[in-house]
């Protein structure tokens, strides 16, 4: 069966999209935008812990002493790539920039696109790529200056609950311009088993490049100890490991 989203409509162009979607909810984004019309708890959405209200925000420049990470999804036909930057003061996450270019690239290409992205920041780390299958990927990216990581983990399970964790205390926060990966995190479903009851499997998870790159990159966070109960301090919540 076909499924077409508001984005395959030529007559919309996507500065138009980046205007509506800034004063929509992620309920009207899933249904007007993506075309999905089941009613939903969120607990069938593999991000439904994240809190639209707290973490939806306007966006605002980034200082440049705030690390840079970059996730990837690689592929020839929908490669993709997710920019964050850490709060040096609280360790809040934010999600700046996204990356879906479509076909037609090649490796030194997209480099090119990453270093004008990220011109005058300060990128720490990348990561990205299945962890036991792309290293060939991974080490073209690093011949043209561009070098990726393998995430910690190979089991989407354990990336994806990375990222949740961050999600559930409100740490992971999302510039409201972030069309793509907002649309992504409104429509990315766990599958379902005969009784309605989700599965520990993400549905269609090949369309969902940019969750993927954030969980790529997502999952080399880790928690230092502050519980989602205290208040956040000026001490960085979270390190980066790796």
């Amino acid at each position: 069966a076909f499924h077409y989203t508001s984005y395959d409509n030529p007559y919309l162009s996507q500065e138009a999209f980046a205007i509506l979607m800034v004063d929509m909810s992620q309920e009207s984004i899933r249904k007007e935008i993506m075309a999905e019309d089941e009613v939903l708890s969120p607990t069938l959405l593999v991000y439904g812990c994240w809190d639209e209200r707290v973490c939806r925000v306007p966006r605002f420049r980034i200082p440049t002493s705030w690390p840079v990470y970059v996730g990837h999804d690689f592929g020839q036909a929908n490669p993709a790539a997710l920019f964050l930057a850490q709060d040096s003061g609280t360790g809040y996450i934010y999600t700046w920039a996204e990356y879906l270019p479509g076909p037609g690239r090649n490796v030194f290409d997209h480099v090119e696109e990453f270093k004008e992205i990220t011109k005058g920041t300060n990128v720490l780390k990348r990561v990205g790529g299945n962890r036991t299958t792309e290293d060939e990927t991974r080490q073209a990216y690093g011949a043209n200056g561009w070098p990726i990581a393998a995430p910690v983990f190979k089991e989407v399970k354990r990336q994806v609950e990375a990222v949740r964790v961050l999600m559930g205390q409100n740490r992971w926060f999302v510039f409201d311009d972030m069309k793509h990966y907002l649309a992504e995190l409104a429509s990315c479903m766990w599958e379902l088993d005969e009784t309605g009851k989700p599965l520990d499997k993400i549905r269609d998870e090949e369309r969902f490049h940019l969750c993927a790159a954030a969980r790529y990159i997502g999952s080399d966070f880790k928690p230092v100890g502050i519980k989602s109960s205290q208040p956040v301090t000026k001490k960085a919540a979270w390190r980066f490991g790796g």
